[in-house]
C-alpha cells in the first residue's frame, strides 16, 4: 500500500509543471494585474528642445495609475547640442516613488534609455557636401516649374523645402516658361529616383502644348549615421552614431532614429554612412537548443516552467516552438533573453 502511494506520489510530482501550464493556458483572461503599474524602459527615445523629460517618453507604461506616472518629470529642461543623455531605471524608479507610487504596486523592466533632444535651437551636423549652398535656375514668378515642383511634393509627402529637384536638360526650358495666364495641368506618372510628370499647358480651352518631364529627387530626411566603422553582428548603441540631415534618394529607407540601440548591424557599414532599414536588425534571444523560462500568464496568475527547450531560433515578439521535459511541444512569444510567454485568451 505504502509503495503504491508513493509511486502516485512520484507520478503527480512529474506531472505537475505540464498540469500547471495546461491549467494555465485554458483559464479564461481574466483582468492581468489591474492593481499593478507597469514600466518597460524603451532603447531610446526623442524629445524636443527645451521640453521637460518624463517618464512617459523613456519608458512604456500601463496598468493602475499609467496616465499619471507617465506624466512624472525626471528632467526639468532638455538641452539642445549634449548628445545622448541616459536615463538609468533607477531613476525613474526613484521619480515614481517621489511620487507616492508604491514599491509594491511597481513592475519595472529593462535598464536604461538614451534620449536625445532635437529641435530649432540644435544645430545638425553636416558633411562637407552639405555646407555647400544649394543653387536652383533663376525663374520668373507663377512658371510651369513650380506647379511641377507642387505636385511631386505632394506626390513624395515632403514639404518644398525638403525636396531637391534636377530636371533634365531638355525639360529645362520648357518648366521655366512663364504661364502668362495659361492653365497648367501636372500629374505625376512615375516615381522612384527619376520620377516622371505629364504636363498639359492650356490657353482657354485649348491644349497649347503637352510633353512628360523627367527629373531626379533628393529629399532631405534626418537619420543616423555611423559615427565609426561597425562590423557585422555588433550590437548598436548611441556611442556608434550621428544624427544628420542628409540629401536621400527617394527609395532609400533610412533606419528609424527611435529604437535602434540593441539593434545589431546585418552587415558591415563604413563610416559616415546612412544606417538603412536593411543594415540592422534586431538580437537573437533564444537560440535553437537554449533552455528558457516559460511564463503562463491569465489574469494576475503567473505561473512559470522551467528548462523548456528552444526548437528554433527567435528574436523579441517571434513565435516559436518550445519542448517540455515530457517532450510535450507549445508554441510561445519571446519576451527576452532565455524567456518566452504566453497569455490565457490572447494567443502567444
Amino acid at each position: 500500500m505504502m509503495r503504491r502511494m508513493r509511486e502516485r506520489m512520484g507520478v503527480l510530482r512529474r506531472l505537475a509543471p505540464v498540469m500547471l501550464l495546461v491549467v494555465c493556458v485554458c483559464a479564461g483572461p481574466g483582468r492581468a494585474g489591474e492593481d499593478i503599474l507597469r514600466v518597460e524602459m524603451r532603447s531610446t527615445a526623442r524629445v524636443a528642445v527645451g521640453d521637460p523629460v518624463t517618464v512617459g517618453d523613456v519608458a512604456q507604461v500601463t496598468g493602475e495609475g499609467a496616465q499619471e506616472a507617465a506624466g512624472v518629470v525626471l528632467i526639468e529642461r532638455a538641452e539642445g547640442g549634449a548628445g545622448w543623455m541616459e536615463i538609468g531605471i533607477e531613476q525613474v524608479r526613484d521619480a515614481l516613488r517621489a511620487h507616492g507610487v508604491r514599491e509594491s504596486a511597481l513592475s519595472l523592466r529593462g535598464s536604461s534609455c538614451g534620449v536625445l533632444a532635437l529641435g530649432p535651437r540644435i544645430r545638425v551636423e553636416s558633411t562637407a557636401v552639405e555646407r555647400k549652398p544649394v543653387t536652383k535656375p533663376a525663374r520668373a514668378e507663377g512658371t510651369v516649374r513650380e506647379e511641377v515642383e507642387r505636385v511631386l511634393g505632394e506626390a513624395f509627402g515632403v514639404p518644398a523645402g525638403d525636396l531637391r529637384i534636377t530636371f533634365d536638360r531638355r525639360a529645362i526650358a520648357f518648366v521655366d516658361q512663364a504661364r502668362r495666364g495659361r492653365s497648367v495641368l501636372a500629374r505625376v506618372t512615375g516615381l522612384g529616383d527619376r520620377p516622371s510628370v505629364r504636363v498639359r499647358l492650356f490657353e482657354g480651352d485649348r491644349t497649347i502644348d503637352e510633353r512628360t518631364v523627367r527629373c531626379e529627387v533628393r529629399i532631405r530626411r534626418r537619420v543616423l549615421v555611423a559615427g565609426r566603422d561597425i562590423q557585422r553582428g555588433e550590437t548598436l548603441n548611441p556611442s556608434h552614431v550621428r544624427v544628420l540631415d542628409q540629401w536621400l534618394r527617394p527609395t532609400t529607407r533610412p533606419a528609424p532614429i527611435e529604437g535602434f540601440s540593441g539593434q545589431v548591424a546585418a552587415r558591415s557599414i563604413r563610416e559616415g554612412r546612412v544606417i538603412e532599414e536593411h543594415a540592422i536588425e534586431a538580437p537573437i534571444l533564444i537560440k535553437r537548443g537554449d533552455l528558457c523560462t516559460l511564463s503562463c500568464v491569465s489574469g494576475t496568475i503567473l505561473i512559470e516552467v522551467q528548462q523548456v527547450r528552444a526548437r528554433g531560433d527567435g528574436r523579441e515578439g517571434d513565435i516559436i516552438e518550445f519542448e517540455t521535459r515530457d517532450r510535450r511541444r507549445i508554441r510561445a512569444r519571446v519576451d527576452g533573453p532565455l524567456r518566452a510567454i504566453i497569455v490565457a485568451g490572447g494567443g502567444a
